[in-house]
């Protein structure tokens, strides 16, 4: 399902005389079956155009062409249910008090739907008979995807979804985000400031500043630009860094590299 931005602004408080536009002329698209990073400081406008992609505000100018269909200022207020979402701390989100409830509290009993949403996020059926406050935090982060995607939506949009997860559970959690985008062919949106998370996930990022777009691109394009990083205090991805100096210190080539031991074992076989 492909998401386009065209000439896009939003202003809060419209006529007001404290009306603050927040998302300036606005163009992009998101392409079916990619998965996309969205950064940028705090008030860049992120979690505005994520509203307006899940169609909780409309645009006061430009248009938003959503599955086909076009979204602007006119358009009735709408919350389009092939767009999932899950929030920043989804775990604190929970409606129910336990897994089997979480899971049908849109579908009901229908336990195939239940099931396969578990079984997309790595988890057994055994968890269907778990109480929410029972489970690991990364767990319920894992859960709060489940039940997200017993919608079965075509594009799934994460909010800050590694923040207060370990290491191991970081890595688990971007191999199922790359599973899902892989095996279901749904579009992912990472809105996220980690860097090293969307640069070992997403194939494009998307730079916001200020409402608008500073720069966007394939992550290996985006990543190449380090005066424009540097001068907007955005991080370069560690592993991107360790390439850069081990081709300084060594002179050797190497290519790109989302996994650190993948990196290494580069390294081993040019040394």
């Amino acid at each position: 399902m492909e998401i386009i931005f065209n000439a896009v602004s939003f202003n809060y408080n419209v006529g007001l005389i404290n009306e603050e536009q927040v998302l300036k002329n606005i163009n992009l698209s998101f392409e079916s079956g990619k998965i996309y990073g969205i950064t940028g400081k705090s008030g860049s406008g992120k979690t505005t155009l994520i509203q307006l992609i899940k169609g909780v505000i409309l645009p006061t100018s430009g248009n938003i062409v959503i599955d086909k269909k076009i979204v602007n200022k006119s358009s009735k207020f709408y919350e389009n249910k092939k767009i999932g979402y899950v929030p920043q701390f989804s775990e604190d989100y929970f409606l129910e008090d336990s897994v089997d409830k979480e899971l049908g509290y849109i579908v009901g009993n229908n336990t195939y739907i239940k099931l396969n949403s578990l079984n997309m996020v790595g988890l057994s059926e055994d968890y269907m008979n778990k109480k929410i406050n029972e489970l690991s935090f990364s767990d319920k982060r894992l859960i709060s995807i489940a039940a997200t995607l017993t919608y079965a939506p075509r594009v799934l949009i994460l909010d800050e979804p590694g923040l207060g997860l370990d290491k191991f559970n970081k890595e688990k959690l971007i191999k199922l985000l790359k599973n899902i985008n892989n095996k279901y062919k749904v579009t992912i949106i990472i809105v996220s400031h980690d860097i090293n998370l969307l640069n070992q996930i997403v194939s494009e990022i998307i730079i916001l500043k200020d409402g608008k777009i500073l720069s966007q691109g394939s992550k290996e394009d985006i990543f190449k630009k380090t005066s424009l990083l540097n001068k907007n205090n955005i991080e370069s991805p560690k592993i991107l860094d360790f390439i850069n100096l081990v081709q300084k210190e060594k002179n050797i080539k190497l290519g790109s590299y989302d996994d650190v031991r993948d990196l290494i074992k580069a390294v081993y076989r040019n040394v």
